[in-house]
């Protein structure tokens, strides 16, 4: 089970359980949980697997959707919390969708940031630039390769994965607060297996329609993710869908616009 250094709890009223992708970890929310509280919300943000305190470097098939959704169900469990808007970004969006699949009656609402719904992200893939967009996934699943090009305790390579990050927005000091924390304990090679388990995904958590009321929230200026996966996000939904796009940002959005990101989320959250 998570410890409760590697899982944030602030608050009390209606829950948002909040999941960060790569490179980041629990304190990304930070700035969105100051709006959510102060609103009247709780908020639980955990570390997710591959990114706690401990080592905890596992085989591929320990980082699959379904596992790092369990994850968070158990998170909910322990803590007594019956449901929860599930809210993710980046790779943890694709945990969100999972949580409401395998769990719909726990799940309020699914907000998915910066990220589609993993079938429109199959879909775009084919049918427009967003292969393109998405190489990297390719290079992470050869921890040897992705250790030599962007690991984060080799000079050269941490070089590297500082450019490629800032180059598509993500800038110091917060480029550097990540990446310090993914230094240590394995967990840049366990934030690796994110991507290395994505082809040992059940095909369910990929084709299968959310029937949990939704919400995507995506910039504009995102240089991962291609408006046309956003527009057949609400395809895969088989209830209540809204997209919101940010004209000025870009896909760090927990970092660099935290306060429209917060409004929406508080503002749907009423619907």
């Amino acid at each position: 089970m998570v410890g409760t250094a590697d899982v944030l709890d602030r608050g009390s009223g209606p829950a948002f359980v909040c999941l960060h992708g790569f490179p980041q970890n629990m304190s990304a929310w930070d700035q969105v949980a100051d709006h959510l509280v102060a609103a009247g919300f709780r908020v639980i943000a955990p570390n997710m697997r591959g990114y706690r305190s401990a080592s905890e470097l596992g085989p591929r098939q320990d980082y699959t959707s379904t596992k790092l959704a369990e994850d968070v169900l158990a998170i909910l469990s322990e803590l007594e919390v019956s449901e929860a808007a599930v809210v993710g970004h980046d790779l943890g969006a694709s945990v969100a969708w999972e949580v409401a699949r395998i769990a719909p009656k726990q799940v309020t609402r699914i907000f998915s940031l910066a990220a589609p719904h993993p079938a429109a992200f199959v879909q775009a893939c084919l049918s427009s630039a967003q292969l393109l967009r998405a190489w990297y996934v390719l290079g992470a699943q050869s921890t040897a390769l992705a250790l030599k090009l962007f690991s984060p305790r080799d000079a050269g390579s941490a070089r590297r994965l500082v450019t490629f990050l800032s180059e598509r927005g993500l800038v110091s000091p917060e480029v550097d607060r990540y990446l310090d924390y993914l230094r240590s304990d394995h967990r840049f090679e366990s934030a690796l297996r994110w991507y290395q388990a994505m082809p040992l995904n059940d095909p369910r958590s990929v084709w299968t329609k959310a029937e949990v009321p939704a919400t995507v929230i995506w910039g504009k200026q995102d240089p991962f993710t291609n408006g046309r996966s956003v527009d057949l996000t609400c395809q895969w939904t088989n209830s209540t869908c809204s997209v919101h796009r940010l004209p000025d940002a870009g896909h760090w959005l927990l970092d660099y616009n935290a306060k429209p990101v917060s409004e929406i989320l508080i503002e749907d959250m009423k619907h």
